[in-house]
């Protein structure tokens, strides 16, 4: 398979484990804790909108008014008189993140009712209890147990004055808070206190709405005219948002229409109150909550303590006196600014490393604030986020596969970094959310990982590739060595003890002149593979082929008989599979001659410059060649001297004499192998013991007996080359006298297969 194809496979799988992946919940707890962390960080704080305040309530102000640190328990005379401060001063809406749950004095109770009836635009908070219920099953056993979320009343007096109430719970899982409900389902889809904020600030715009509805009315898909008039009637900012939700999620059409009617400025006649009603319709038909687009740590939103609303003469030291609230949401709560102070205190992605949270207040103004942008930060998800998985790991897996090694890192840092550059950039530009903990801690490292590990595995197929290559032309005990170290090429050499099997074979030139030059290569490898196999089998390895002539070893440390008996047993093989194959019909043949020696060799590499081989050379080598050639004279086809049959258990051969080969000083005493043991036929045998009988009559000097031993043995088998030798020798010796004084040592010249006698010298006195 191509390599790009094997890249896109990977990648494929890459894209695929990471789509799984992205399913199990604890992924998406990853990636807000890590990615949407991360995004914040790099993006770093941004400008609230001008609309927002808060007036924050803390121990500098309880100090400053001499109270406790307990705003719940404020003289009530004090908030109406900060309500009253804000709504003279132009605040378009005030919401107050205190709860009013029990009475205090009736004139202070009294003062913050008048305050907020004559304000008209004052929301409350209220605390949400949650209870667990019981409901039992048949027969009165026990059954499924539910949690009720239920509003928690208010003083009745301030609740009546308060133009709406709305809780604010926020989900703290498991510890930081990242997004917040715009609409509580538990507790009967009501909405929380910055969704009401929201409409209070839109009722200004509620004229446009309703003609916007009343506009986009023909259409089956339409609220019917009560529901409609209804909704105009109501002026509790908290009653229009259940309502209006309610109106929009049950007619999904209706809704997109007046979004269409939106973008028409025809129907719209200002830009404010297209912004407007275009994030109050967004608000209603989106989910129940989603993730808050945090504007920066605490005190990002522009911020007045509640002491310096209250108290003239810090205005002016301060500066506060030049501005206005006029238009503005202003949230009031508590807040501090130490962390060992904070009660109200939540932690988000902006908490500081001093340990200052962003309090409850600030929270909810940063929810109103993200209404009236129309922003919030989403996570992709449905098939985009598929597609964008899917893509990042088929990308990342190809290309990591597909480049050499060197190259990986930078590609791995390249994609970091232009993932990350375009994830920033899209949260930058709307607060699109792009996943970053499955890319970076699954899918990256996983196809960093499968890349390493394929390119291990492509490495060590190569070294085995090369490895088997290598060995057809070197010893496998010595391919991983001449690999690893080039060096070892020219500084390779060891001293072995060793068998030597030299080939040779008969009629090659009358052959190649026969057959075309890729005829006789076919043919050479199919006869190299037969003298190849039992070399292998038996335990050698091929040291040189040249033409028709191969050499085998057999080397150890030390002299072991195996050795030698897997060096005579693999030419006995050869043998019998190239007469096997002379036999069959219309099937070219090369009678093959072998010769057999043992002893201590080197073996290491041979060469100089670009060129070596790795070959054995020695002594031993060169005696294997010359008994090689011996068979020519003797007219047999296996020799070996007796360094190699000295012994040996299971193989017979017979002695040819004592030989001093061209060449050479030192006699070698010669054998001829006939076969293993159990394969001699009684032929065979008969022909070894009558030559065995006829070489004592010979080495005797009684040539006329062996002569006539030879010549019976010769009539009932008369191929039998070294009787035919013999029987001339014994000729020979017959007819000159004058070698009678012979030491019995048979000398071969160079060029000439003719035989030379040596003769004994007397000793010296």
């Amino acid at each position: 398979m191509p390599t790009a194809a094997k890249a896109l496979l990977f990648g494929a799988a890459v894209g695929i484990l990471g789509i799984i992946a992205s399913s199990w919940p604890l992924v998406l707890d990853v990636e807000a804790h890590l990615g949407l962390k991360l995004l914040f960080w790099l993006r770093g704080p941004r400008p609230a909108p001008p609309e927002v305040v808060i007036v924050t309530i803390g121990r500098e102000s309880a100090d400053h008014f001499r109270l406790r640190d307990e705003p719940a328990l404020w003289p009530r005379a004090l908030h109406a008189r900060a309500v009253q401060q804000l709504s003279a001063r132009g605040a378009r809406v005030i919401a107050l993140d205190i709860a009013f749950e029990k009475p205090q004095h009736p004139e202070q109770d009294r003062l913050l009712a008048r305050a907020l009836q004559e304000a008209e635009n004052v929301v409350l908070f209220q605390f949400l209890r949650r209870d667990l219920e019981h409901v039992k099953g048949p027969g009165g056993q026990f059954g499924l147990e539910i949690q009720i979320e239920q509003q928690q009343p208010l003083l009745p007096e301030i609740a009546r004055a308060a133009w709406g109430i709305a809780p604010f719970p926020l989900p703290k899982v498991p510890v930081r808070v990242d997004g917040c409900w715009f609409f509580k389902g538990s507790a009967g889809d009501i909405p929380t206190l910055p969704a009401v904020a929201f409409q209070a600030y839109a009722l200004g715009f509620h004229a446009h709405l309703l003609r916007l509805m009343h506009a986009a009315g023909a259409d089956p898909d339409t609220p019917p005219p009560q529901a409609i008039a209804e909704l105009s009637a109501s002026r509790d900012p908290a009653d229009v948002a259940r309502r209006l939700r309610h109106l929009l999620r049950t007619h999904p059409g209706f809704a997109q229409r007046l979004f269409e009617r939106l973008e028409d400025r025809r129907h719209v006649a200002t830009p404010a109150a297209r912004r407007v009603l275009s994030s109050l319709l967004a608000l209603y038909v989106g989910e129940d909550g989603h993730y808050l687009d945090f504007y920066g740590p605490a005190q990002s939103i522009l911020t007045v303590p509640y002491h310096h609303l209250l108290d003239p003469t810090l205005s002016g030291k301060h500066g506060v006196a030049p501005m206005s609230f006029s238009g503005k949401v202003v949230f009031v709560g508590f807040a501090e600014q130490l962390q060992a102070e904070q009660r109200d205190g939540f932690y988000t992605v902006f908490s500081r490393p001093d340990g200052v949270d962003l309090s409850g207040v600030e929270i909810a103004a940063t929810a109103f604030a993200n209404i009236l942008e129309g922003r919030r930060v989403q996570l992709v998800r449905g098939w985009t986020y598929v597609a964008l998985i899917g893509g990042f790991g088929i990308v990342t897996g190809a290309l990591l596969l597909a480049l050499p090694p060197v190259f990986i890192p930078f590609a791995a840092a390249g994609i970091i970094l232009g993932y990350v550059t375009s994830a920033h950039r899209a949260f930058l530009l709307d607060g699109t959310w792009l996943p970053l903990a499955v890319p970076f801690l699954l899918q990256l490292p996983l196809a960093l990982l499968g890349a390493l590990l394929w390119r291990h595995a492509h490495a060590q197929r190569q070294h085995q590739q090369a490895h088997v290559t290598f060995g057809h032309y070197v010893p496998q005990g010595m391919v991983g060595t001449l690999i690893r170290d080039r060096a070892a090429l020219t500084n390779c050499r060891r001293f072995v003890y060793g068998a030597c099997l030299a080939t040779d074979a008969e009629q090659y030139s009358r052959l190649s002149e026969t057959l075309s030059p890729d005829q006789l290569r076919r043919f050479l490898n199919r006869y190299y593979q037969e003298l190849f196999d039992p070399v292998s089998r038996h335990g050698g390895f091929i040291s040189d082929v040249v033409g028709d002539a191969m050499l085998a070893i057999w080397a150890g440390t030390l002299p072991e008989k195996k050795l030698r008996q897997g060096a005579c047993r693999a030419a006995l093989d050869i043998l019998q599979e190239i007469n096997r194959y002379r036999l069959q019909p219309g099937q070219a043949a090369l009678p093959t001659r072998f010769g057999l020696h043992a002893g201590v060799m080197v073996l290491g590499n041979v060469g100089a410059g670009e060129h070596f081989e790795y070959r054995a050379v020695g002594d031993v080598v060169n005696t294997a060649h010359r008994l090689e050639q011996l068979n020519k004279v003797l007219g047999t086809r296996i020799l070996a001297s007796a360094e190699v049959v000295r012994g040996l258990d299971g193989v017979i051969s017979r002695a040819l004499g004592s030989f001093q080969l061209a060449g050479k000083r030192r006699t070698l005493l010669v054998y001829e192998l006939l076969g293993l043991t159990n394969d001699i036929d009684l032929e065979t045998e008969r022909l070894y013991q009558q030559f065995t009988v006829a070489m004592e009559a010979f080495r005797a000097q009684r040539f006329a007996e062996a002569q006539k031993m030879l010549r019976q043995l010769l009539a009932r088998h008369p191929h039998d080359g070294p009787s035919h030798f013999y029987m001339g020798l014994c000729q020979r010796l017959q007819h000159d006298p004058s070698q009678l004084g012979w030491d019995g040592i048979i000398k071969t010249r160079e060029q000439n297969p003719r035989m030379k006698l040596g003769t004994q010298r007397a000793p010296r006195s």
